[in-house]
């Protein structure tokens, strides 16, 4: 299977990052092209994270994505790689006013590679117009946990809820066949986003593992069910590729809780190792 990411489409600002295995079996970044807006820390390593695991934190020097913005993200794990890919804090998408934001997400994993990819939330602004688009590929044996996820806020408190998000996820085996696809629709002919009424905060978390069975799947449920103020389900993938979990949550606070457990869930199914919140 072919690691590198599609070329963008016109118009499209795009950022690159390569995760490599050194011999020591450090992981590191082979390559980086970050155009404004994005910007990123130096690779960090924690103890008591999987050996050779790099940890990167994204940010960017814009105050968030705004009208017309058209954003790309490329990771690619290189064989036998492990990286922690998270972000500063959560991104704004500002009100759209007649345009609309576009960001994409494209990842590529090697045989063997690991990858947690757990972004904070984008905050949608009053009339904020986002689609965000995700492509993940996967050769044999690598692992994936993946977090895509959105909350809502109207700083003025006049009952103006984002305009629209739009939201397409694809997860593709190594011959290219989709494992899932998944998309919805928000606002603009579709269900307005005031409708989420008291859960206005959303997330969906993809696990691409062999350990993503359905006694996971059980477990996860266990975990989840405790919280006040969140709806969890959790599905198990067809022909045993994994599990995938949609969220909903009354505030930003519970939503990231929630996050968090079912990281350390995962993290510790596949490491036997205990997942320590990265320092924000």
């Amino acid at each position: 299977m072919n690691l590198m990411a599609p070329r963008p489409a016109s118009g499209t600002t795009k950022a690159d990052l390569v995760f490599a295995k050194a011999p020591d079996g450090r992981s590191y970044l082979a390559r980086q092209f970050l155009p404004y807006p994005f910007h990123i820390t130096r690779p960090f390593y924690f103890d008591r994270d999987p050996a050779g695991m790099a940890t990167v934190y994204l940010q960017s020097a814009a105050g968030g994505a705004y009208r017309g913005d058209r954003l790309a993200l490329s990771v690619t794990l290189e064989e036998g790689a492990a990286a922690h890919v998270t972000t500063q804090a959560s991104t704004l998408v500002h009100a759209g006013r007649g345009g609309r934001t576009s960001l994409a997400q494209e990842i590529a994993l090697g045989s063997g590679a690991f990858l947690e990819f757990l972004p904070d939330p984008l905050i949608l602004m009053s009339g904020a117009d986002c689609e965000v688009e995700s492509e993940l590929r996967l050769q044999e044996g690598a692992r994936l946990l993946f977090s895509d996820a959105f909350l809502t806020h109207d700083p003025e408190e006049q009952g103006r809820p984002p305009k629209a998000f739009r939201s397409t996820l694809v997860v593709r085996a190594p011959s290219g066949r989709p494992l899932l696809v998944d998309r919805f629709h928000l606002g603009e002919g579709a269900m307005p986003l005031s409708r989420l009424g008291d859960f206005p905060c959303h997330a969906s978390i993809v696990f691409i593992a062999p350990e993503g069975d359905a006694t996971l799947a059980a477990q996860l449920h266990s975990v989840l069910k405790p919280f006040v103020g969140v709806f969890a389900g959790v599905s198990s993938l067809t022909l045993g590729a994994g599990l995938w979990v949609r969220l909903l949550a009354q505030d930003g606070v519970s939503l990231s809780a929630a996050l968090l457990s079912v990281w350390q869930e995962l993290r510790c199914r596949v490491t036997s190792q205990t997942a320590e919140p990265r320092r924000k």
